[in-house]
């Protein structure tokens, strides 16, 4: 998708799928382009085959294991399998979740993966009314299948959905050694019917089963953006976001903002997920009209609200005479465009450290407040550092005709925190090098 803001290029790349998000100013319009790639990659069917729950060992039921079946090969690694039992079939309670194997490739007239989850002996409830739940790397419920009867879940990852209860079922005379499976020929769960119990073949073709046609491998596609397509008037700072057809995996680095004037901007977003939301982080830049009300609860949150709160439950254990350093910045003192909110949230951390001073004084604490300049680190995307167009404006407004580095403030924490500064106490420290003085 294109979005007229900032003249900022945004590239997407996604494990199932490849999307490319570019941002520019042309006509004023947001217009959305997807280049679907890498399609064998794409999810197929995936179906719990084949399970075993009880049978007539004296000692108790043995080999109990439930067998997951992905039909276009890909790796089940990423999903688990839920337990819930159903005591209360109307509000059934999860009591176990385990990951599923990655499986292995297995040719029953065509080639699928096939993973198996092992209990250990009485692992899976007896019924009746019990069941689980088949659940993706996105916490998406693929099957919630049930057997003696049908459940609605009361928690967990099914929480609220109601099972599909399985035709079949085993009980204290089923005999060791078998299993109920799926049989059939064809590519999709719905393919294949429930057998009653027959010898298990946990980690092999089941008994009367063929795999054929594998479904086409059709890439996720995009649902809604946001922005939205055509859309003209977008907040600079404002998160991106896309909604995908399905669940998608993101790697790391999938995600890249270049902005023409800033350079590189970090981006933070899920490893999966269908509603995936990229946000530019907690220095927000955007001015007092384009600045929402939910950006700045968010800066609240994460500036003031959990330093005064982790403070808070810290001063039990904080010793007598000891050191308490915050972190501000030289956007208190000079004002730039954009930079209201967080220089809000800096300045209210400026007037908590002076009542932190002022309060535990009794106690020989002493509070100061660091503020440093311009320095080149991976704050809002490394754009000091990264950016030759921001570093030398930096450069420029400073005295010693350079940005910061991390050497220049590592020993002046150090010095602030030691014993040798106990005498300096409610103060602002700012490390800019003389920036705009």
């Amino acid at each position: 998708m294109r979005k007229s803001v900032s003249g900022c290029s945004l590239a997407v790349s996604v494990r199932a799928v490849s999307v490319r998000n570019v941002f520019a100013r042309r006509a004023g319009v947001l217009s959305l382009a997807i280049a679907a790639l890498l399609p064998s990659m794409a999810s197929a069917a995936v179906f719990v085959n084949e399970f075993h729950y009880d049978d007539a060992t004296s000692s108790g039921d043995v080999g109990e294991r439930i067998e997951v079946v992905a039909t276009a090969g890909e790796t089940l690694s990423d999903y688990r399998i839920v337990l819930y039992n159903g005591a209360t079939p109307s509000a059934a309670v999860q009591y176990d979740s385990d990951p599923v194997p990655a499986g292995s490739l297995v040719t029953c007239g065509g080639t699928v993966r096939i993973a198996t989850v092992s209990y250990p002996t009485n692992g899976l409830q007896n019924g009746p009314n019990d069941g689980f739940a088949l659940v993706d790397g996105a916490g998406n419920v693929v099957q919630f299948l049930s057997y003696e009867g049908q459940i609605t879940a009361s928690g967990g990852a099914a929480s609220g959905k109601t099972s599909v209860n399985l035709p079949v079922s085993e009980s204290g005379s089923t005999p060791a050694g078998t299993s109920l499976q799926l049989s059939g020929s064809g590519s999709q769960y719905s393919n294949f019917s429930w057998q009653s119990s027959a010898t298990q073949t946990f980690g092999a073709c089941n008994n009367g089963q063929t795999f054929s046609g594998a479904p086409a491998n059709t890439p996720p596609s995009v649902a809604s953006t946001v922005p939205a397509a055509g859309t003209t008037t977008f907040p600079a700072a404002g998160d991106l976001s896309v909604v995908f057809s399905e669940a998608v995996n993101l790697a790391a680095g999938a995600l890249t903002l270049q902005c023409a004037t800033s350079g590189a901007v970090t981006l933070s977003y899920p490893a999966s997920g269908t509603n995936v939301t990229a946000s530019t982080g907690t220095a927000l830049h955007a001015a007092i009209a384009e600045t929402t009300p939910a950006q700045f609860d968010h800066l609240v949150a994460v500036h003031l609200k959990a330093p005064y709160f982790l403070t808070q439950a810290l001063l039990p254990v904080l010793a007598d005479g000891g050191r308490i350093l915050n972190l501000s910045s030289e956007l208190t003192r000079f004002s730039l465009p954009g930079s209201s909110a967080y220089a809000m949230m800096k300045g209210g951390i400026e007037v908590f450290t002076r009542y932190l001073a002022r309060e535990l004084g009794e106690r020989g604490i002493v509070a100061n407040t660091l503020a440093p300049g311009a320095i080149e680190t991976d704050f809002s995307g490394g754009m000091v550092r990264d950016n030759p167009q921001i570093n030398a404006m930096v450069a420029a407004h400073t005295a010693l005709g350079r940005a910061g580095k991390p050497e220049d403030i590592g020993p002046l924490v150090a010095t602030l925190l030691s014993d040798s500064t106990g005498w300096v106490n409610a103060q602002r420290v700012e490390a800019s090098g003389g920036m705009l003085i």
